[in-house]
């Protein structure tokens, strides 16, 4: 297994991207900050499409490509907290999502499996990165589109914890078959 593979190193570009994307939210260069998250988009992209054409999908890519997500959605969101004013209370529970996910997902790599990206939270994260859009400009109706992600959050959660279920399910018939 390859770490330094170029989709483990597109993913891996995304925290120095995060720094100055951050950079640029605190000192108001909205345009900057919209450039870097696109190029932080193309990355995420990126990275899943070249590993599926070089055949170089591996465990590791999955855990780097979802756990780098994380980290840029809660700091970009953090960022958007203190110098934009988007609700604690939002940024507290996007945090606890996550951590909630990465525990779950914790469990499931435990146990031989690491369950990848569906269209639920392509919508979520579609959803959050609308959400900062409209905290960077500050446009109208950016209240609404809070409980709107919170929503699509809620909705992709709930996906991801029947995937896990069923998983523990047939893992623990696995387990008792034997």
């Amino acid at each position: 297994m390859n770490v330094f593979s170029v989709p483990n190193l597109l993913s891996l570009s995304r925290l120095p991207i995060l720094l100055i994307t951050i950079y640029f939210i605190k000192i108001n260069q909205n345009i900057l900050v919209i450039t870097f998250l696109l190029v932080a988009v193309i990355t995420d992209i990126l990275d899943g499409y070249m590993a599926r054409r070089r055949g170089e999908e591996t465990i590791l890519g999955r855990i780097l490509d979802h756990l780098i997500d994380k980290i840029f959605f809660n700091s970009i969101s953090f960022a958007l907290y203190l110098y934009r004013d988007l609700p604690l209370f939002f940024v507290i529970i996007l945090f606890i999502r996550d951590l909630v996910s990465l525990f779950f997902g914790y469990i499931i790599w435990k146990r031989g499996k690491v369950i990848g990206s569906n269209l639920s939270g392509k919508l979520a994260g579609f959803s959050l990165s609308l959400l900062f859009i409209f905290y960077l400009f500050n446009l109208p109706f950016k209240e609404y589109l809070i409980y709107i992600s919170l929503i699509l959050l809620a909705f992709a959660s709930s996906v991801y914890f029947i995937v896990f279920v069923i998983f523990w399910i047939q893992t623990r018939e696995v387990e008792r078959a034997k």
